[in-house]
């Protein structure tokens, strides 16, 4: 488990997986992921319009986002440092480790696929972006 006081912005990474292409379709493959994630939940966003989503931290769950349509900037912040991280539909997986501030920036008809460590927990999520200052900086 990730520790949510010592999660900066290096501790996110992006894997890449194999694409295989030929004139009628993409093959994407997330193979031997097993010993990379451990997921107790699943789940997909999908954008009608352009919005922003997320907006909140977690105590515990670490999150590894795959854009399966459209395009997704996701914005990361870890009590000191900003970055942005651009997914589009492809090969890539986004790990977030709990302890960093998020938020979604999403293109018209997205979908995001979420994939999660942990069982929703309301008591998991900072909502507020002071309240996550704050306890960034008590740690």
């Amino acid at each position: 488990m990730t520790d949510f006081a010592k999660t900066t912005i290096s501790s996110c990474k992006i894997l890449r997986n194999e694409v295989h292409t030929d004139s009628d379709s993409v093959l994407t493959v997330f193979q031997d992921m097993q010993n990379k994630l451990n997921i107790s939940r699943v789940f997909f966003v999908h954008a009608n319009r352009n919005t922003i989503r997320g907006n909140h931290a977690h105590y515990k769950c670490n999150q590894w986002l795959i854009c399966i349509s459209g395009s997704v900037i996701v914005s990361l912040f870890d009590g000191q440092d900003y970055r942005q991280e651009l997914l589009e539909k492809g090969s890539e997986i986004l790990y977030i480790p709990c302890g960093l501030w998020t938020s979604q920036e999403y293109s018209q008809n997205s979908i995001l696929l979420v994939l999660a460590d942990q069982l929703f927990d309301e008591d998991d999520y900072i909502r507020s972006f002071e309240d996550f200052k704050k306890i960034k900086m008590a740690e």
